[in-house]
């Protein structure tokens, strides 16, 4: 997924830099859109949430925080790269960065 999501980061650095052509700033914003709608279809709910993919019990035992927010695999890990790599809707920006 690295790749994928990196694309953003490329994206914004190498526009700042004025690197692209019109023709590759368009083909790549069309692929954003396309993974950015793939991940909010996933792994967003429509009130800020963002789901992790593995919602298995973890393997190495019983967790030592009982109060620990994790609840359907989201960590603050997944909530701050949405954030980060712009895989968010606007309108839940604020909600999943007051969700964790």
């Amino acid at each position: 997924m690295r790749r994928r999501t990196g694309l953003r980061c490329d994206a914004d650095a190498a526009d700042g830099a004025g690197y692209w052509k019109n023709r590759d700033e368009a083909r790549y914003a069309r692929l954003f859109e396309k993974i950015r709608s793939a991940f909010e279809k996933q792994f967003v709910h429509g009130d800020g949430f963002v789901a992790g993919a593995d919602n298995n019990e973890p393997s190495f035992g019983v967790i030592n925080n009982p109060g620990l927010k994790v609840q359907g695999g989201d960590t603050q890990t997944g909530y701050v790269l949405a954030l980060h790599m712009s895989l968010l809707p606007e309108n839940l920006r604020a909600a999943a960065a007051n969700g964790w």
